[in-house]
């Protein structure tokens, strides 16, 4: 089983505490909160979500081991290695690479646009597959469900939960690369998804890190993350980076392998790092 002690991003349970207390703050002192109301409406946005779930089982093509069979060996391999049980797997035509889970109890439902599925390799669809698994094994879909009908509504809980729901895509990251083991196409897929399927090519990875360190110059670039309900695409590329040196997986660049943990090349059959001595599997030193 994939190692998740360290997979939740370590303020993710205090965020959702803080954005409860102040959801209901706020309802109280601004929107004359009313608790049976409150429920009513939580049971119309369950009821909502369940009725998205049948449209795309309406009007999208459910994965299944006579449609799109590889995906379908990804989903049943992942589910199980991470001991949830599958979800419903949707691909829906879209213009936009865009994934996202729907549901607040199994089966859940993943769905990817089809210019997703076009424009990313398999190695990077794993990715994106795990990264959905991952929301669906910590619950964020569940609370999701509860909030974005909200949200739509009652703008400030979109903000007030967008710092819980940023922390939330930390934790998915996390679990897609612990699941993967595979740094390098994380990050592909998330530069494809934030950029463009077709751009990978004429994107310099060092110079799209140095817009972090950019950013972090300034106080109001930094602010600006507080309008997404996702981090910065760079600041999940430095995440990425960080853990993988944490757990000591390589990375790829240039089509050659490299230790996450020194940087040194090392080949593909490669056991153990040539410089540093960390094994690849293991990530304990010799």
């Amino acid at each position: 089983m994939v190692r998740l002690t360290h997979a939740k991003y370590k303020y993710e349970d205090l965020l959702l505490i803080i954005s409860i207390i102040s959801t209901i703050a706020a309802l109280y002192f601004f929107y004359d909160f009313q608790p049976l109301l409150t429920i009513l409406g939580i049971a119309i946005a369950l009821f909502y979500i369940r009725l998205v779930q049948g449209q795309y089982l309406g009007n999208s093509l459910q994965v299944s081991k006579k449609h799109f069979f590889r995906l379908k060996q990804i989903i049943e391999d992942q589910s199980e290695l991470l001991r949830i049980k599958e979800p419903k797997l949707f691909i829906y035509q879209d213009p936009y690479p865009n994934a996202y889970t729907l549901g607040y109890k199994n089966p859940y439902s993943i769905v990817l646009s089809s210019s997703l599925v076009e424009g990313l390799s398999e190695e990077e669809l794993e990715a994106v597959i795990a990264h959905e698994l991952g929301h669906v094994k910590f619950n964020h879909s569940r609370i999701s469900s509860i909030v974005s009908p909200a949200g739509k509504n009652i703008p400030v809980l979109t903000w007030i939960f967008g710092f819980w729901q940023r922390s939330a895509e930390f934790t998915a990251d996390r679990v897609s690369l612990m699941t993967t083991e595979n740094p390098r196409s994380l990050i592909t897929t998330l530069v494809k998804i934030g950029i463009g399927t077709k751009f990978l090519e004429q994107i310099d990875e060092d110079e799209l890190l140095d817009q972090s360190r950019k950013v972090q110059k300034s106080i109001f670039n930094k602010w600006g993350e507080l309008l997404n309900n996702h981090p910065y695409l760079t600041r999940r590329v430095n995440k990425i980076i960080e853990w993988s040196k944490e757990e000591g997986f390589t990375y790829y660049k240039g089509g050659k392998m490299f230790c996450i943990n020194c940087g040194t090349q090392i080949s593909v059959s490669a056991k153990y790092c040539p410089k540093c001595g960390i094994d690849i599997k293991t990530k304990e030193n010799r």
